[in-house]
């Protein structure tokens, strides 16, 4: 059986990425956090908004007063889609991230293919191996 999507996934592309928003409390905080976890730099910054770039993309933060993060883990099953991050090595990359800021909530889902961390609002984000080819 074919996927659903397949006729648009066949096509030449009608658009690029570009930029990707992410919502927060304190957007320049949260961007200086991802410059750092991705090795790059913030590029724009005022009381509403910061931005960071690199590797072709551009990634907004955007201030939303009295956001606040949904707990980890969710039981309700309410949550946004999250960040998702990749690392070599899961205990360096998430030693790292914590360098910066992040914390290592209690609940670990993954078995170790991935972990789940909490970026410097407390809001969840996934931390994962790149994928191994298979023979």
């Amino acid at each position: 059986m074919s996927h659903p999507h397949t006729e648009f996934m066949q096509r030449e592309p009608s658009a690029t990425r570009s930029t990707v928003n992410i919502d927060r409390v304190d957007p320049t905080r949260v961007a200086r956090f991802c410059a750092g976890a991705f090795g790059r730099a913030v590029i724009y910054r005022d009381a509403r908004c910061a931005m960071i770039e690199g590797s072709g993309i551009k990634i907004g933060f955007g201030k939303i007063k009295g956001l606040q993060p949904i707990p980890w883990p969710e039981e309700s099953g309410a949550k946004p889609f999250p960040l998702g991050l990749q690392g070599d090595d899961l205990d360096e990359a998430a030693d790292g991230l914590c360098a910066l800021g992040a914390s290592q909530p209690e609940c670990h889902p993954g078995a170790g293919r991935w972990r789940v961390l909490l970026d410097l609002a407390g809001q969840a984000f996934c931390l994962s191996s790149p994928p191994v080819d298979s023979p």
